[in-house]
């Protein structure tokens, strides 16, 4: 699980960015304010001239529900898409302020039993709270990360009538996923 709730990666595609686009668009739909009902595309969002920004369409809460921003650039090759994964802002803010006091507390009662004016053992509530709140936070984040990762690599691969595999994402030299056919 990542220590903050990001993820940014790159995506190989045989695809020309007019292609990648226009396989975006058809399984993006647009962003519903009021979840009423089921959406019937995979991702909410926009896909304009070489850029989408978009998230995972659920029935379900998660407040860690990554935001999905991306750009597309012609190679040689076809597309190179760069993926930005985060969650919303405020969520991350608000995460971020609250295991901030948890820590604060939890270090104040570290500093306060070591100086013998209370049990050291004090620290152990503050500490689990930050471990669950981190492990929440980043549990929440990956699973849906993790999904989405998927649903854009099949979404981005070689025209499946010309045999191509499964696409799989690989380490580059700079320790950025690529995704191949």
């Amino acid at each position: 699980m990542p220590l903050v709730p990001y993820l940014r990666y790159e995506v190989i595609s045989p695809r020309t960015p007019s292609e990648v686009q226009a396989a975006l668009r058809g399984v993006v739909e647009p962003t519903r304010f009021f979840c009423l009902g089921a959406g019937t595309r995979p991702f909410e969002g926009e896909v304009e001239d070489r850029t989408f920004d978009l998230q995972l369409t659920i029935r379900y809460r998660n407040a860690f529900l990554p935001r999905i921003r991306g750009t597309i650039d012609a190679t040689p090759e076809g597309s190179r898409i760069g993926i930005t994964m985060r969650p919303n802002l405020a969520v991350l803010v608000f995460t971020t302020v609250w295991l901030g006091f948890v820590a604060v507390g939890c270090g104040a009662f570290l500093v306060s039993g070591l100086s013998g004016r209370g049990p050291i053992t004090a620290a152990l509530g503050p500490a689990g709270m930050f471990v669950l709140g981190w492990t929440v936070a980043a549990g929440a984040f990956t699973l849906e990360a993790k999904k989405a990762t998927h649903l854009l690599a099949d979404v981005m691969r070689a025209d499946p009538t010309a045999g191509a595999g499964e696409p799989r994402v690989n380490k580059s030299s700079s320790g950025v996923p690529e995704c191949r056919d």
